[in-house]
């Protein structure tokens, strides 16, 4: 018969009417997405781990039928390939094949390679029909999935879309390209500034640092005596690392703290001749630590021009 309608009241039962055929009903009034207007919409969020939440929502296949989801579905991704980066995706699902006759969220498993494609939509068996509401990326060697993993593509009427009302569809497959032209666009643009910036300041961050030790040794002189002398000039202790040894055992920071510039407190006092030595890590800057190494090893030159000239003058009195 090539004319449907309904719907009509039966007589005697010559007017029946089917799941199928209340789904070309809705057919006509929705086409394919997830309504713009209903709950979460299933945008996919990251949990804890590996695990991600597909949130409430409800969406329309493009024969009628409709999928709705009225609480939070947690689903664990299977752990991260060692060498390799891999792409999983979840899928809004239509099963109309006999055996099954339901919908379903379905999560499909990604194969890892060295540039990994999506599982994406199946479109071989026509008893099936999926819409894709993300895809997550799986990176090599990871133990937790986190919000930047997870790329949303219910915009994209090409895959999925959004239905917001009666009749149309909004059709964002243009606008989803636009957002993620322009994304690119951004991340290129803000690499190359920060690019361009580290190049005019990577010589001033390149200075080299040196690190200059001074350590003074103080044998106490009273029996329970807990206040220790630094006795070390060149200490700063905004901006030096101090270290105490006691007996040659270096102590923590919660066994003493540090007083002022002159002195610290043990928390435990020591008995009369214990031996208390002062560390201090004090940072140079290397340039100019070089000039000084620079003066050192012209004086050192001068010294064994010294030292030839004495011996010469010494083997003349010989």
């Amino acid at each position: 018969m090539a004319i449907r309608g309904g719907y009509y009241n039966s007589l005697n039962g010559d007017r029946k009417y089917n799941a199928e055929t209340m789904s070309q009903y809705f057919a006509g009034l929705y086409k394919r997405g997830v309504l713009q207007n209903y709950k979460n919409k299933f945008v996919v969020k990251a949990d804890t781990g590996m695990k991600v939440i597909v949130p409430t929502g409800k969406a329309y296949f493009s024969d009628g039928k409709w999928i709705e989801n009225t609480a939070d579905i947690i689903f664990t991704l299977d752990p991260s390939d060692v060498i390799l980066d891999r792409i999983d995706s979840i899928v809004l699902r239509n099963d109309k094949r006999e055996s099954m006759r339901k919908p379903d969220i379905v999560l499909k498993k990604g194969t890892p390679a060295t540039n990994p494609v999506a599982p994406g939509i199946s479109t071989e068996d026509s008893s099936i029909e999926e819409m894709l509401i993300c895809n997550i990326r799986v990176p090599k060697l990871i133990e937790t999935i986190t919000q930047a993993n997870i790329t949303i593509t219910i915009a994209n009427t090409d895959v999925c879309g959004y239905v917001t009302g009666l009749i149309e569809q909004v059709d964002t497959s243009e606008l989803y390209l636009q957002y993620e032209t322009a994304y690119k666009e951004f991340q290129e643009k803000s690499k190359q500034e920060f690019d361009e910036w580290f190049e005019n300041v990577k010589e001033t961050l390149s200075t080299s640092t040196l690190i200059r030790e001074f350590t003074r040794t103080y044998t106490t002189v009273e029996d329970q005596e807990k206040k220790i002398p630094i006795g070390i000039p060149q200490y700063n202790s905004a901006l030096d690392i101090l270290e105490v040894y006691v007996n040659g055992f270096r102590l923590n920071d919660n066994q003493f703290t540090i007083d002022d510039f002159e002195t610290i407190t043990l928390t435990q006092s020591v008995n009369a001749g214990t031996d208390v030595q002062i560390v201090i890590y004090k940072s140079v800057d290397g340039e100019k630590a070089e000039t000084v190494i620079e003066q050192v090893e012209k004086l050192q030159l001068k010294v064994a021009e010294l030292e030839e000239v004495i011996q010469g003058l010494q083997n003349q009195a010989g």
